[in-house]
This record gives structure tokens, sequence and C-alpha cells, in this order.
């Protein structure tokens, strides 16, 4: 029998600035903010409601050279990003985190290619 459902809701916008440079791909900077609602239908078992507030600076690079969209046969895709959310930005809550996601795409033959996907944070 089910002992709890959980649900996250989020509602929110960004907004950004950005260009395009030849050594660190498209670059851009920007604000965010989110109100976000987590609610766990089981409120019987004492579990943790949070309704907060995220108001944040972000800062990507994405670096882009694959061969064509949507299928790549070649090429290497890069996403790296940083974020920092505190009250002074408008929100309820304070963290850091960074990201990096990598993608790469070799053909060995015409018809077969290869793909590898790697990807962490804090």
């Amino acid at each position: 029998s089910k002992l709890a459902e959980a649900d996250n809701r989020a509602v929110g916008g960004e907004i950004g600035l950005g260009g395009i440079y030849r050594t660190l791909g498209e670059l851009s900077v920007g604000y965010r903010f989110e109100r976000a609602e987590f609610v766990i239908d089981g409120a019987s078992l004492g579990l943790p409601q949070r309704r907060d507030n995220v108001g944040s600076l972000w800062l990507r690079s994405e670096i882009d050279t694959l061969d064509r969209v949507p299928f790549p046969s070649s090429g290497t895709h890069l996403t790296m990003g940083y974020e920092v959310a505190d009250p002074a930005l408008g929100g309820d809550v304070s963290f850091m985190q960074a990201s990096a996601s990598w993608w790469g795409y070799w053909s060995p033959e015409e018809r077969h290619t290869l793909y590898a996907r790697m990807m962490g944070g804090t």
C-alpha cells in the first residue's frame, strides 16, 4: 500500500544576456527567479513540506562542434554552468552549484555512429 506521494511544482522565469566567442563558445549570464513547492501527501507521517522562492545569478558556456543536427556523426558538445542563489537576490534559500556535461560522437564507418556522454556537478 502507498504511504505517501510527492509532488514537486515550480513556476518562474529567467532573463539572460550573452554572446558567441571564439574560445568560450556561447557565453551567457543571467538572473533566475522561481517559486518552488515540494508537497508530500502523507502529512500524517510527519514528512516535510517546502515552499521556497529561489533568486539566483547564473553563468553558462556552451561549445558545440557537432557536424549536423539532429543526428551528428562527429564532433563534441560541452556545456558548463555555475549558479549562485541567495536571499539578497530575492529568494528564501542560499546555494551554489556547478555543472558540466559533455557529449562526443564518432563514426568509424559511414553508417554507424558511436556516442558517449559524461556529466557531473555539485
